[in-house]
């Protein structure tokens, strides 16, 4: 007996577009004649939201797409993951032209038999050794996001002697999410006998008759994972919301350069536009690294210099500034003068534009509310500084692309002579670290000062991160490739954004 795992990656809520696309599966593996072919969780429906699962139009169409596919399941049984009309994740076991089982995430079902195999089916985890009773095969069904921070390469490489096991995962980016893909098969000895590619659509077959061995894959770099992920989840992004082109700010900087590497890499460099757009503020060096990082991808770029603009506008504003500093409102001026250009191209050119920050400066609000916050993706949104450096470091392994001043020099917002990121905020390495701790560990300030970090630096970053809710709210979407789940304490929309202090009872 055969059985074929399809990892494909299907789009929210395209139940027209999934179903053909899990037609063409199942004739695939028709041809490779398996009796079974098994599909991960959410294909039919890809992930989408309860609202939507619910809509009555929503639950029709899955309907229809289902009897479609039992058509098919006369030859090849099915075993599909897609949404129930009350949004929960099950799947359907297709054969004989009829529904035979419905399973449910979080539940353990009875074995099924296919083939005359005894098949115990698991939908939304890791499958454990108690779901494999009374079953020859156990199959699992996922989503299994892709999170930076995992430290095991091979997570879910699951074998139990004796029983044939096997996972079957979504791949590709699915909004913020980019799902993993590397579906797997273990033989009955525990041996790898299919493994499927991370992050792209693939078809792997096994044969319980005579099933090969493989051997373990080498394991790859976290950072080029990291690379591919983003890569991923930026195209589906762009190509799923259907847009073709997308258009950045090229400062010269390293978080500039990196998601311009990142969106060549993604769609093509005859896809990605570069704005330059330097003000009297703005370094030599960077506007010719800005350059050079076009050149080398070798996609468009234009040079616009704002800085009549910014003089025009600060003029037209002096009146209504008099008798105050100069200060942040007017260097924030040249961040949405930007902001206007790089929207009014998009516009112009149905492009989406791609804002550049990485999650340090969004975590400590370092950021400009319709300036450099704007766009309709943040591809680096969940990736800390540190971990920036790194990904323009291995771009540069590759192919020398991003001059090593861009990567060297100090960061800076170019907004005022001078001025670098850590007049403001502390170290990168020091942020990073804290935010590490009070982001993803979930450690509070106390516990935190406890490992060593200086006290007053700890609630600083703290209550930075606090303050910044406001612009993390109307921030465009990151993809959430770094951290397990949506990192940011929670803050009261209207209310004190300080951390609650303890009291005593008598006051």
């Amino acid at each position: 007996m055969i059985i074929a795992l399809a990892q494909i990656n299907p789009t929210a809520g395209d139940l027209a577009g999934n179903l053909r696309k899990v037609l063409h599966y199942v004739q695939r593996a028709a041809k490779e004649g398996a009796a079974l072919v098994v599909f991960p969780e959410y294909a039919l429906s890809g992930p989408v939201s309860r609202d939507l699962a619910m809509a009555p139009g929503f639950g029709r169409t899955r309907g229809r797409a289902l009897s479609r596919i039992h058509q098919d399941a006369r030859r090849t049984a099915v075993l599909l993951g897609h949404t129930a009309p009350g949004g929960a994740s099950v799947a359907s076991l297709l054969a004989d032209g009829e529904s035979r089982a419905t399973f449910r995430a979080g539940e353990r079902g009875a074995p099924v038999t296919v083939g005359g195999r005894r098949i115990a089916v698991v939908v939304g985890r890791c499958p454990v050794e108690e779901d494999a009773s009374g079953a020859d095969v156990l199959i699992s069904l996922r989503r299994k996001p892709y999170v930076h921070r995992r430290a095991a390469a091979a997570e879910g490489l699951t074998s139990f002697r004796g029983k044939t096991v096997m996972q079957v995962n979504l791949a590709g980016g699915h909004g913020q999410r980019v799902m993993e893909g590397a579906s797997w098969i273990r033989r009955p000895d525990g041996a790898l006998a299919a493994l499927a590619p991370r992050f792209e659509e693939d078809l792997i077959t096994i044969d319980l008759d005579s099933p090969p061995s493989l051997a373990e894959p080498p394991a790859t770099r976290p950072i080029e994972r990291l690379w591919a992920a983003i890569r991923t989840g930026l195209r589906d992004f762009v190509l799923k919301n259907r847009f073709q082109d997308v258009v950045l700010g090229l400062s010269g900087g390293v978080d500039s350069s990196v998601v311009a590497c990142l969106a060549a890499d993604a769609l093509g460099p005859e896809r990605v536009t570069g704005l330059i757009m330097p003000t009297a503020f703005s370094q030599e060096a960077g506007q010719e690294g800005a350059a050079s990082v076009a050149a080398g991808l070798g996609i468009r770029a234009y040079r616009l210099s704002i800085e009549k603009l910014r003089i025009e506008c600060e003029d037209l504003l002096r009146p209504v500034f008099e008798g105050t500093e100069r200060g942040t409102a007017e260097e924030n001026i040249q961040a949405r003068i930007r902001c206007l250009l790089l929207m009014a191209y998009a516009n112009k050119r149905h492009a989406m534009l791609l804002a550049t920050g990485n999650r340090s400066e969004l975590a400590a609000g370092y950021c400009t509310l319709y300036g450099d916050l704007a766009g309709g993706l943040a591809p680096i949104g969940d990736v800390p500084k540190t971990v920036v450096w790194r990904l323009a470091e291995y771009v540069n392994q590759q192919r020398q692309v991003i001059p090593p001043f861009v990567i060297e020099r100090a960061p800076s917002a170019e907004l005022s002579p001078g001025q670098t990121d850590q007049d403001q905020l502390p170290p990168y390495e020091t942020l990073d670290a804290i935010l590490e701790l009070y982001l993803d560990e979930k450690l509070p300030p106390e516990r935190i000062i406890a490992r060593g970090f200086d006290a007053d630096m700890v609630r600083d970053v703290v209550a930075l991160v606090r303050g910044a809710d406001f612009k993390r709210r109307q921030a465009p979407p990151a993809l959430r490739v770094y951290s397990d789940a949506d990192p940011w304490p929670p803050v009261p929309l209207a209310g004190p954004v300080a951390p609650i202090e303890e009291f005593d009872d008598d006051g």
